[in-house]
């Protein structure tokens, strides 16, 4: 064994570091079945092959430990839900990665500059898919941006079906997180400044597209005060979220163009008919635009969830339902809504005013 070699080095280091939770006290104890004193007795005792096999068995123990990997990687920042998400738009189901071959997959990565053959992406096998999961484990979080918006590009030229827009829009959150551009504003982020909003129904005349529409709107928050206070909580949550729905709808129908540009960029196709889009739908686009803040948008996704109980079926499967705390979040996030709508609205007249 020649001890300044390379790969004695690389052993060296990876089997010094100790294996994640639940695991045998060290990495060579772990490979190898039996305690060794040292690095050093290891590598002494083992061939250039054994040392490389067990480098190869090594690193998803060592450089995927669970509580992230290297300093400054996507895979500290990259959670099993993105990845959910990722593997859902690119179709990475059973090995596969859209529909590349193994041919036009290496060709796509040579026009990023990435050798997507090489054996550092293939530790965990060679199916695209795992050496995909591979490079983004161990990429900047700048490339793996780069990488990820290449193949969302190429996912709207496929030939399959659509992904579900709830995982659309967490893979465009994902590349704006990766490129840093999230929005990292406080604004209102917690439910206690969302709480403290004040319900004002003069507020949605201005919002929607006629004022008969608005009134509607008004009437319908009135009677979900009457339910919170009532004790009928579930009434209370779909009243609201049947509000917030005629709201996002009453504000698009008054701004036809930009919310169906940033559909496009959302869901990355034409949108239906304005009165065919879901809650889901209406979230997105809204936040895209930067009409919604990050709390509205975090809380109007919880009350959509809360909002499907007028589904029997779905109410029996959650076993759960609605507290007062709960729907009155649902009331607020509606309030919380118009409040942004409102400014947006405001900035628009400025601005044409201007």
């Amino acid at each position: 064994m020649i001890q300044g070699s390379p790969i004695t080095a690389n052993f060296r280091k990876v089997f010094a570091s100790p294996v994640s939770q639940g695991r045998p006290a060290s990495v060579p104890t772990y490979l190898f079945g039996r305690t060794w004193p040292s690095v050093d007795a290891v590598s002494s005792c083992l061939s250039p092959q054994q040392m490389t096999s067990g480098l190869a068995r090594a690193y998803p123990l060592v450089l995927r430990p669970k509580n992230g990997d290297y300093p400054g990687s996507v895979a500290s920042s990259l959670t099993v839900l993105d990845m959910r998400h990722v593997e859902s738009v690119l179709g990475m189901s059973e090995g596969y990665v859209l529909d590349f071959t193994d041919s036009t997959f290496g060709d796509f990565f040579e026009d990023l500059g990435i050798d997507i053959g090489a054996p550092k992406y293939c530790i965990d096998g060679t199916s695209k898919a795992k050496r995909l999961r591979r490079l983004l484990r161990s990429a900047e979080p700048e490339e793996a941006a780069r990488v990820l918006n290449g193949l969302l590009d190429y996912q709207v030229g496929c030939a399959r079906s659509a992904p579900p827009d709830e995982d659309i829009q967490a893979y465009l959150r994902l590349l704006e997180r990766l490129r840093g551009t999230a929005d990292s504003k406080p604004a209102v982020n917690d439910r206690t400044a969302l709480l403290g909003l004040k319900f004002n129904p003069a507020l949605f005349d201005p919002l929607t597209v006629n004022d008969r529409v608005g009134k509607v709107l008004a009437d319908r928050m009135a009677e979900a005060q009457l339910c919170l206070q009532a004790g009928a909580n579930l009434a209370a949550v779909i009243l609201s979220g049947s509000v917030l729905e005629g709201l996002c709808l009453g504000v698009g129908m008054r701004h036809t163009d930009p919310v169906s540009r940033a559909f496009r960029e959302c869901f990355r196709r034409d949108p239906p008919k304005l009165e065919e889009w879901t809650l889901n739908q209406w979230i997105g686009v809204f936040r895209h635009l930067q009409w919604f803040s990050p709390t509205t948008e975090k809380f109007a996704h919880a009350l959509r969830e809360f909002r499907n109980y007028i589904h029997p079926s779905v109410h029996m499967r959650a076993e759960h339902s609605p507290d007062y705390n709960t729907a009155l979040i649902a009331f607020q996030v509606v309030v919380g809504a118009a409040e942004d709508l409102s400014r947006m609205q405001a900035a628009k007249e400025s601005q044409g005013n201007g």
